[in-house]
C-alpha cells in the first residue's frame, strides 16, 4: 500500500470520502490514477494546513472534475482505496515528494488497477462524459442480398440500411503528452483508459478495445513485459530475463517516445521516469548515471538530436528554462552536459550494432568512467536532479583534438559537401543545413587566392550541435568509437562540456591516430 490512499467505500454509509495513512504492515487493492492536472490548479490539495481536515472528511463539492469520476468508478468496482498525487502527496514539500516520488515503480507497479483518465486535458474536464466527435459522421448503406430461386431470375432483397463508420481510435488523449503518465503506463500491470474515442482495457495479455477489437500481447517483446514490480521476481530466474544488452535496447528505445513529452517542472525530467530506471537497473546491475548505464556509458553518450538526424521527427533541441510564463525566466542545469537530460526535445540512441568489435577504440586504453567526487550522488541521489554542472562528472581517457566548425559556409559548397557525403555513404542527418563540416584546427599555408578555397575539401569530419543558439568555430573532438564522438568546449583547463556529436569521414581516423592518449573531464 502507499504511504497515504484516498477511502471511498464510506460513499455507502452517506460519508464523503476521507485521507487515510497506511499501516506498512496491511495490504489492500487499491487503484491509482493518472491524469493531467492541466493549467487551472486544484482547490483541493494534501499540505500541512489541510491533512487534518482530509484525515476527516474531503469535501467532493470542491474536488476536481477527474477526481470524483475516478471516485465514483474506484467506488462502483468496489475497490476501497484510491491513490492520486494532489491527495496522498505532500503538496509544497520537497522532503516528502522526494521520499514519494521515489515509490511511483511500486505506487503504479502494485496497484489492482491504474485509470487513466485520458481524454482530459485539465484535472477540471473528467472524462466519464466525453463527448464523441468524429470528423466523419456514421454512413447508412442498402444491405441487399443475393438470392437465386429455382425457375426464376437472380433477385435481390432489400434487407435494410446498414450504419459503417470509422473504427475508433484508442490513442490516449492528452495524457500521452504528458512526461509523468509516460512511466505510469509502463509501470501498470491493469490500465483503463478513458481514451479520446473508446475506453479500453490493457493487461498483460492485451489490449480490449470498447468496438470490440482486441490485440493479443501473449509474446511481449517490448518493455512492459520486464519493467513491473511482479516481475521482478523473475530475478531468481535468470533464464527467464532478457539478456542484458537487450535491456539496455529497450531502455534507449523508450528515451525517445519519453523525450518528447512534456512536464510542467523542467527540473522533473529524471525523476519522472526514475520509477522505470529502478526496474531496469535491478534487471542489468550496474549504476544508473543521470539517465545513462555505468556499463554502457560509450552507447549512452552518443545520444543525437531527432531534430537533426530525421527532418520529419521533432522538434530542434533547446536548454530547459524555469518557467516560460515567469517574467525573468532563466536556463536551469538540471543534468551534466553528457546527459541527454540536459535538453528538452526528441533525442535518439543508435541501438547495439554500435557495439560491433571493429567500431570500438582501443579498448585497452579508451575508458570512461564516474567520477570518485561526491560519489554518493550516484548511488544515493540518483532521481535528484542535480543543479550544479560539477556535481556529476565522467573521466574520459582519449584522444582529444581541437578542430575548426564551419558554420559559415556558403550553401552552394554546403550542398557540394552533402553531396560528396552522399556519394561516399557516409550516414548523416537529411537536414543538410544543420550538418556542420568539421576541419582541423591548424590553418594549412594557402596554394592559392583564399576565395577560391574550399575549406570542405580537408574536412576530417562533420558533426550537428545539440542546441543550435550554441554554435561556436573552434572547438574540441573526442571519438567515443573510431567513427564517431562528441564535440566538446573547454570551460575550465581539463574540463569540458558537451556541444554535440560528429562522425569521422575521410582522413579523419588518421588525423586522431596522430595524438596519444589524454585524461580529461566531462561535466
Amino acid at each position: 500500500m502507499p504511504t497515504r490512499v484516498i477511502d471511498v467505500r464510506s460513499s455507502a454509509d452517506q460519508r464523503p470520502p476521507f485521507l487515510l495513512v497506511t499501516d506498512p504492515s496491511v495490504a489492500a487493492r487499491y487503484v491509482a490514477l493518472s491524469y493531467v492536472w492541466g493549467p487551472n490548479g486544484h482547490e483541493v490539495l494534501l499540505t500541512h494546513d489541510t491533512i487534518k481536515v482530509l484525515r476527516n472528511a474531503i469535501d467532493m463539492t470542491k474536488l476536481s472534475k477527474t477526481f470524483t469520476d475516478a471516485i465514483q468508478i474506484t467506488w462502483e468496482l468496489g475497490i476501497q482505496y484510491l491513490w492520486t498525487d494532489a491527495l496522498c502527496i505532500m503538496q509544497g514539500d520537497a522532503v516528502d515528494w522526494e521520499i514519494e516520488s521515489k515509490k511511483m515503480a511500486d505506487i503504479f507497479g502494485n496497484a489492482y488497477l491504474t485509470i487513466v483518465a485520458g481524454s482530459a486535458a485539465d484535472a477540471h474536464d473528467g472524462f466519464l462524459k466525453t463527448p464523441l466527435r468524429r470528423s466523419i459522421p456514421p454512413c447508412p448503406m442498402k444491405y441487399m442480398k443475393y438470392t437465386k430461386p429455382e425457375d426464376s431470375e437472380h433477385t435481390y432483397v432489400d434487407l435494410g440500411d446498414c450504419w459503417v463508420w470509422l473504427s475508433r481510435l484508442d490513442t490516449p488523449g492528452p495524457v500521452s503528452a504528458r512526461a509523468w503518465c509516460f512511466q505510469e503506463d509502463i509501470l501498470s500491470p491493469r490500465t483503463i483508459v478513458y481514451g479520446s474515442e473508446q475506453i479500453y482495457f490493457k493487461c498483460q495479455r492485451g489490449t480490449y478495445r470498447e468496438d470490440g477489437s482486441v490485440t493479443s500481447k501473449l509474446s511481449l517483446k517490448k518493455w512492459d513485459k520486464f519493467l513491473m514490480p511482479n516481475a521482478q521476481s523473475l530475478l531468481g530466474e535468470p533464464k527467464l530475463l532478457p539478456p542484458k544488452g537487450v535491456m539496455l535496447r529497450l531502455w534507449y528505445e523508450m528515451l525517445y517516445p519519453y523525450s518528447v513529452r512534456d512536464m510542467t517542472n523542467p527540473r522533473d525530467k529524471l525523476p519522472a521516469i526514475a520509477g522505470t530506471a529502478k526496474l531496469v537497473e535491478n534487471i542489468v546491475g550496474c549504476r544508473y548515471l543521470a539517465g545513462l548505464w555505468e556499463d554502457d556509458l560509450v552507447r549512452g553518450l552518443s545520444w543525437v538530436s531527432m531534430w537533426m538526424y530525421a527532418s520529419n521527427r521533432g522538434k530542434a533541441l533547446t536548454r530547459p528554462v524555469v518557467s516560460k510564463k515567469e517574467q525573468h525566466s532563466k536556463k536551469i542545469v538540471r543534468a551534466p552536459s553528457w546527459s541527454w537530460a540536459s535538453v528538452d526535445g526528441a533525442i535518439r540512441i543508435e541501438g547495439s550494432s554500435i557495439h560491433s568489435e571493429n567500431r570500438w577504440c582501443d579498448r585497452a586504453n579508451f575508458c570512461i568512467w564516474p567520477s570518485d567526487k561526491n560519489s554518493e550522488l550516484w548511488a544515493s541521489k540518483d532521481s535528484k536532479n542535480p543543479d550544479t554542472e560539477n556535481e556529476c562528472e565522467l573521466c574520459i581517457r582519449g584522444v582529444l583534438k581541437r578542430v575548426k566548425a564551419l558554420n559559415e559556409v556558403t550553401e552552394e559548397r554546403q550542398k557540394a559537401f552533402i553531396s560528396r557525403l552522399l556519394a561516399d555513404k557516409v550516414g548523416g542527418p537529411p537536414k543538410k543545413l544543420h550538418t556542420v563540416p568539421l576541419v582541423p584546427a591548424e590553418v594549412p599555408k594557402p596554394q592559392r587566392p583564399c576565395s577560391d578555397v574550399d575549406e570542405t575539401d580537408r574536412a576530417i569530419g562533420f558533426g550537428w550541435f545539440d542546441v543550435a543558439e550554441e554554435k561556436c568555430d573552434l572547438v574540441f573532438c573526442t571519438r567515443l568509437i573510431r567513427e564517431q564522438g562528441l564535440i566538446l568546449e573547454e570551460t575550465q583547463p581539463g574540463r569540458f562540456r558537451r556541444l554535440g556529436a560528429f562522425k569521422v569521414i575521410g582522413n579523419g581516423q588518421q588525423y586522431f591516430d596522430q595524438q596519444g592518449l589524454q585524461d580529461f573531464i566531462l561535466i
